[in-house]
This record gives C-alpha cells, structure tokens and sequence, in this order.
C-alpha cells in the first residue's frame, strides 16, 4: 500500500505481524498461516479502497506481504457468478499494477459450493493466461473455505 491509501481501508492497524490472515463472509473465508512471520497488510478493497457506490468492478479483499519480495494477494468471496469473480480479480489486478506497484500478485477464489465446471470460462482463461505472462503467482480457487501458509503462497 501507499501514503494515499485511506486507513479505513486498512484492517489491521497496529497488528501487522499477527499470525493469521482471515477474510471471511457468508460462510465462505479464506485463511493464511503467517508462518514466517512477515509483517503483513490486510485491506479491504469493495467498500474499503473503493466505496460500494462506485460502478467498478472489484474483489473484496487483498493483502501485501511487506518484504523484499513484495507479494500482493487479491481475494474474492464469490457466492455463485465465478465468471463475475474471474472479471472482479481482473480488473483489481490492473488496477493494483498501475497504482500499488508489487513484484508478485497472487489471486483466490472461494466460492459458495457450488462445484466449478470443467471447462474455463473466457474471463477465467484471461486472468489466468495473464497471471502466466507477467510471471505472477498462481490463481487458486475452492469451495467454502481456502487454508494455506504464507510460506507456501504461489
């Protein structure tokens, strides 16, 4: 993040290093483990950086890992439209590039339930194929709940 951040985007003033990262809503959350005790920056994107109010297209939540490595991970809790998630990822990431400048990106989806279909939709292949092009992280999506460690994130 940067000094034109606005604070009440930021969800975790004062605690940067604590131990988990957790995003949840409607029964779906996605949980990191900071197991290398990294000072970490959880802020929320729809409503926080952006008020609901604007037509944008954005996902819900985001971190940024404060290290040499300066990795940024874009979350979206997705009832189930995971094309619209695919596009909320999208368009956020374009976004951060351009303004929250970071060496890495990662993006995850955790979806109501409903199982996903075997064949990629065009906004998933986009943001995946983009991910790709520009060496970023992986994207990652699940049902209800996604757990993984922050060492491990790719």
């Amino acid at each position: 993040m940067n000094k034109y951040t606005p604070k009440s985007a930021v969800m975790n003033q004062g605690d940067l290093r604590r131990k988990k990262i957790i995003f949840s809503e409607n029964q779906r959350s996605y949980e990191c483990i900071n197991d290398s005790d990294e000072n970490v920056i959880m802020f929320h994107i729809d409503g926080g950086l952006f008020p609901k109010s604007e037509s944008s297209v954005r996902c819900d939540y985001g971190f940024e890992i404060d290290s040499e490595e300066n990795r940024t991970c874009l979350v979206e809790l997705k009832g189930h439209n995971l094309k619209h998630a695919f596009e909320q990822l999208y368009q956020t990431l374009i976004y951060f590039e351009e303004n929250y400048p970071a060496k890495n990106f990662f993006c995850r989806i955790v979806s109501s339930g409903n199982k996903k279909p075997n064949i990629e939709s065009i906004e998933e292949k986009r943001l995946s194929l983009y991910l790709r092009r520009k060496n970023y992280g992986k994207l990652k999506s699940g049902t209800k709940k996604i757990s993984e460690k922050l060492s491990d994130l790719q």
